[in-house]
C-alpha cells in the first residue's frame, strides 16, 4: 500500500486544525471585524463632532442652535449618502463664505452638497461654486437651486466637471458679474 503523499498530510492536519480551532477562528474574526467597525464609528463621530464644535465658534446661533444644525447636518449627510464630517466641513465653509443666517446656510448647504453628488464633485468644490456665485452677483437664497442647475447643465453638455467649474469660476465670477456677464453666459 502506498504511503500518503505530502500534499494529503497537509490536508489531513489542516482538517484537524479546523475541525479543533474553526469555532475559535470564526469567534476572532467577529470580534475584529465589530471591533474594528466600532472603531471606525468612533472616528466618525469624533470628526463630525469637531467639526460641528467649529461651527459653534462662527455660528449665529440666535436663529437656529447648534443642536439643530447639527440635525440638520446629519440628516443631509444620510440623504446625500456623504459623511456627516464632510457635510459639517460643508457648512463651515458655507457661513465663512459670508452666508450667517443659520437656515440660509443650511439651504445653501443642501444645494451644494446634492450638487457634488449628483457631479461626483467634493462639497468643499460646490460651497466654493455655489457661494461664490451667490456672493458675486448679489442672489438671494432661493436662487442657489437654480445656479446649481445651471452648472449640472453645462457639465452635461460640454467637456468638463463639477470640480473644473468650481476651480475656473470660483475666482472668474467676481469679475464677469462686475462686467454685467450673466451666470447663463458664462
Amino acid at each position: 500500500k502506498p504511503k500518503p503523499g505530502l500534499g494529503s498530510m497537509f490536508a489531513g492536519a489542516l482538517g484537524s486544525i479546523t475541525a479543533m480551532y474553526g469555532p475559535a477562528a470564526l469567534a476572532a474574526t467577529a470580534i475584529f471585524k465589530l471591533t474594528q467597525a466600532m472603531t471606525e464609528s468612533f472616528s466618525a463621530a469624533k470628526d463630525f463632532s469637531i467639526a460641528m464644535a467649529e461651527i459653534s465658534t462662527i455660528a449665529d446661533q440666535s436663529i437656529m442652535t447648534l443642536g439643530q444644525m447639527s440635525d440638520s447636518v446629519a440628516d443631509l449627510a444620510r440623504s446625500t449618502g456623504q459623511t456627516e464630517a464632510t457635510v459639517a466641513r460643508g457648512l463651515y465653509q458655507t457661513i465663512s463664505s459670508g452666508i450667517l443666517d443659520s437656515s440660509d446656510a443650511l439651504i445653501m448647504l443642501e444645494q451644494s452638497t446634492r450638487l457634488a453628488t449628483a457631479g461626483l464633485a467634493d462639497t468643499n468644490q460646490t460651497v466654493n461654486l455655489l457661494t461664490s456665485a451667490y456672493n458675486a452677483y448679489g442672489l438671494e437664497i432661493d436662487d442657489v437651486a437654480r445656479v446649481s442647475d445651471i452648472m449640472f447643465a453645462t457639465v452635461k453638455r460640454g467637456k468638463t466637471t463639477i470640480s473644473e467649474l468650481a476651480s475656473t469660476l470660483g475666482r472668474a465670477m467676481p469679475i464677469a458679474a462686475s462686467l454685467g456677464i450673466s451666470i447663463e453666459e458664462l
